[in-house]
């Protein structure tokens, strides 16, 4: 379990304040790096961090500077808000602070690191609950917090312009005690920036990967190299330089595009051993509804459905006896056989017949344990459908 004095060696957090001074204190008496950004790093893999600006790659990593172009825009990072004075009597050290990064799955919903919502770890004070010394819940972090897309250097040297996304529920949060979480946003900012795209399985030993994100806090940036090892839940690079800040970011696969893992711990050294790692995707997929919901079809529409073993085709009919029946029958093109499927959210449908207006339901009775039939609305879970990819 963690505990509010764990240091921050394991790269997950930003460096502390304390962290970021002694590294000026270094570079103003002259030793080591004259940028404090490479002063910072905990996690870089050899004896050179290769990370560059976002907008000024110049594809010598490993992936393309189009391939980064296409994938960049939807990466944005969580920031603490920085009223967090003015609601918590105890509101800890992190107000304002640039805390970590995530990628759009969808127009609303951001992928990240689910330690980026606990309420201890890298020597970060979180807001206290008025009157107590418990720190506020995760759900509460989350809401604390919102997301700037577009915190990057243009080709040109200067920053760009950011938008800001408030966060508005965390949704998922380290399920099957997995370091990852998914929030909901306010608005559509997929419409602006785009979304990734989940890759179905993992990726291989030495295909090319990459992590665009805010390491240390600072504008975004990009690192490539392959993908070293498996084990576990995890997903291993050895050559690809991160830092606190880079938590949450996806990790791309080259060429496909898709995103392969969430990166979570540094572990590289720049004597070139360890290695850097994340969750892989296979084992998200297995412990995220949400994730899994993203590769359903599109189903709202009119369809026939039909059994696999028979090749019938799903029929509902009225009887003196059997009110409304839903049954298999041969093909017989018409509207009993054409359902209309319209989505209510976390995998549910409705499943409507399209010549009754009648909803797929089903009930228990003594004669026929639950059943299915075809029933007027009744607006609750007997007629709510859940529909799963296989």
């Amino acid at each position: 379990m963690k505990t509010e004095n764990q240091t921050n060696e394991s790269g997950m957090f930003p460096p502390l304040p304390e962290e970021i001074e002694k590294a000026r204190e270094k570079l103003a008496k002259g030793s080591g790096s004259q940028d404090l950004y490479r002063a910072l790093i905990k996690s870089q893999c050899g004896q050179t961090d290769d990370s560059q600006p976002v907008e000024q790659y110049d594809g010598s990593l490993g992936v393309t500077a189009e391939f980064v172009d296409a994938l960049e825009r939807p990466v944005g990072q969580l920031q603490w808000n920085d009223n967090l004075g003015t609601k918590y009597t105890s509101p800890g050290n992190v107000s304002g602070v640039r805390w970590c990064t995530g990628t759009l799955i969808s127009e609303n919903l951001f992928l990240t690191a689910g330690h980026c919502f606990d309420r201890f770890g890298g020597g970060w004070q979180r807001p206290r609950i008025d009157g107590t010394n418990d720190v506020i819940s995760s759900a509460e972090i989350a809401t604390n917090m919102h997301v700037n897309f577009n915190y990057q250097v243009g080709p040109d040297g200067n920053l760009q312009t950011e938008s800001e996304f408030a966060i508005e529920d965390l949704m998922e949060y380290r399920l099957g005690n997995l370091d990852f979480a998914i929030v909901r946003l306010e608005g559509a900012p997929g419409e602006a920036f785009g979304t990734g795209t989940t890759a179905k399985a993992d990726a291989e030993e030495q295909h090319m990967l990459c992590i665009i994100g805010h390491p240390a806090g600072v504008p975004k940036r990009v690192e490539a190299g392959p993908l070293t090892s498996l084990d576990g839940d995890r997903i291993r690079y050895s050559d690809i330089d991160t830092l606190g800040g880079n938590s949450g970011s996806a990790v791309w696969h080259s060429p496909s595009r898709k995103i392969v893992g969430v990166h979570t711990n540094g572990g590289c050294t720049t004597s070139g051993s360890g290695s850097n790692f994340g969750v892989r995707i296979s084992r998200l997929l297995e412990e995220s509804p949400i994730l899994r919901t993203l590769f359903l079809p599109a189903l709202e529409g009119e369809y026939s459905i039909q059994q696999k073993s028979n090749g019938r085709f799903v029929d509902a009919h009225e009887s003196a006896d059997n009110d409304f029946s839903v049954v298999t029958r041969t093909a017989q093109h018409n509207d009993t056989q054409r359902w209309v499927i319209m989505y209510l959210g976390s995998d549910t449908y409705t499943i409507q017949q399209l010549s009754s207006g009648r909803f797929a339901d089903a009930h228990v009775t003594s004669s026929n344990d639950f059943s299915v039939v075809a029933r007027t609305a009744q607006n609750n879970d007997t007629q709510r459908w859940l529909i799963k990819s296989i």
